[in-house]
């Protein structure tokens, strides 16, 4: 049912997307570039060229641009550049959306006689940056500086925005067979027949 990866290029805007409320008359200075390992940089290297192909991100130089963290991640598959925000989150205006309580969700889970989760894949790659922010959205490594069509993973906003977008798309759903927390779904029923019916829903 589900692709072994994503569908390749920048998907289209959605009814809601991020946003990147900066403080007014707060600016980023200069922010340093972070050295890494020439075998990283090459990985890196690899993943730009990739993304640029796919549109999802642009050679450009923006004042701010963030430096990438020198650190390996344990999935080696996932060759993402993990972007430092800290300087940006410490600007950035606090967006807010509910999550539901983790008794809720145990409470009609318990209920349920069949039950299931999805682990979303690379969820803030498949959410776009409004094209107004876009430019704010920028990271740099030693060859070069990017701006990003999608949500980075570290961006403090990034959690609210997809669950505003999961609450929109499955509003209809939510507490009658299905939660989403996180980056997973978490469906539930009573049937076999339901479950069947829960899992082709568009």
């Amino acid at each position: 049912m589900f692709p072994e990866v994503n569908p390749e290029g920048v998907l289209p805007l959605r009814n809601i997307n991020h946003e990147i409320r900066l403080i007014p008359e707060r600016e980023l200075g200069i922010l340093p570039t972070y050295s890494i390992p020439e075998r990283w940089g090459q990985d890196k290297s690899s993943w730009i060229n990739e993304k640029i192909e796919q549109a999802i991100i642009e050679r450009k130089t923006v004042h701010g641009a963030a430096p990438i963290f020198a650190h390996e991640k344990r999935d080696k598959i996932r060759k993402r550049p993990p972007v430092d925000l800290t300087a940006r989150n410490e600007i950035t205006i606090k967006d807010y959306e509910t999550i539901p309580k983790q008794r809720l969700i145990l409470n009609s889970l318990g209920r349920a006689r069949y039950r299931n989760r999805i682990d979303l894949r690379d969820v803030y790659l498949q959410n776009r940056v409004e094209p107004k922010d876009v430019d704010k959205n920028c990271f740099k490594l030693p060859f070069g500086c990017f701006i990003s069509k999608v949500m980075h993973q570290h961006d403090m906003n990034a959690p609210a925005t997809f669950m505003r977008i999961m609450s929109d798309l499955f509003a209809d759903y939510l507490g009658q067979f299905m939660w989403v927390y996180s980056d997973d779904i978490l469906i539930y029923s009573d049937t076999v027949t339901e479950s069947t019916i829960i899992a082709i829903i568009p």
